[in-house]
């Protein structure tokens, strides 16, 4: 007799979805610029470092590096600064003008963080403040198939620590609590007694106990 074999099904894990050029969208509502004092619901790129900063998965200040990042990698890869000089090579032409200071700054902001980050930390910075992704969306796309709930708290937590080793350098959190501007002096009462005016000349004597003038 040959004994039954129990089969258990498993249910097969989604494969990620195909890479799409279309950014999401997302509904916001802004004045009316026609009607005065009506609004209009539009929709707009959906940004995930806002909607993240938005929901407090991240602080200010991670924003504010991960934003700092996007902006100086799109002024590198869409300014005209890094254009090649073809006339150079064929020996003609004037010397190339040289890259604007923006341009420089940007080309050492994204080097910076491509060197000094982890793999794993910048795997995930660039795919969400570079390419728009979301923590999901990333992780999907660094695993190739959809990421457990698990993994996915991994995600978040290699984003916080890239975002602030950045928004550290560039960032730098101020201590203590107290304001550096000059506190507000009363003036003082001027006395009109002439007898208290000291008078010009004379010697003055310094002792242990006073200074007088003679």
């Amino acid at each position: 007799m040959i004994g039954s074999i129990e089969m258990t099904a498993t249910k097969p894990r989604r494969a990620a979805p195909p890479p799409t050029a279309r950014p999401k969208m997302e509904d916001v509502t802004v004045a009316s610029p026609t009607v005065p004092g009506a609004v209009e619901r539009v929709q707009k790129i959906m940004d995930p470092l806002s909607t993240m900063f938005k929901r407090k998965q991240i602080s200010e200040r991670a924003y504010l590096a991960g934003d700092h990042y996007r902006l100086s990698y799109e002024r590198l890869h869409g300014a005209s600064g890094g254009a090649m000089d073809f006339e150079r090579a064929r020996g003609g032409g004037l010397p190339g003008s040289p890259p604007a200071p923006a341009y420089l700054i940007a080309s050492e902001v994204v080097s910076q963080v491509r060197r000094c980050l982890y793999p794993q930390d910048f795997a995930i910075v660039y795919r969400i403040c570079v390419l728009g992704m979301t923590l999901r969306e990333a992780g999907e796309n660094l695993l190739r198939t959809s990421p457990s709930r698990q993994q996915e708290e991994d995600c978040g937590r290699r984003l916080r620590e890239g975002l602030g080793q950045m928004a550290d350098w560039w960032f730098p959190e101020r201590h203590g609590t107290g304001s550096r501007m000059r506190s507000h002096v009363e003036e003082r009462a001027t006395s009109t007694d002439a007898s208290l005016v000291p008078k010009r000349g004379g010697v003055v004597h310094a002792t242990r106990d006073r200074v007088f003038r003679s």
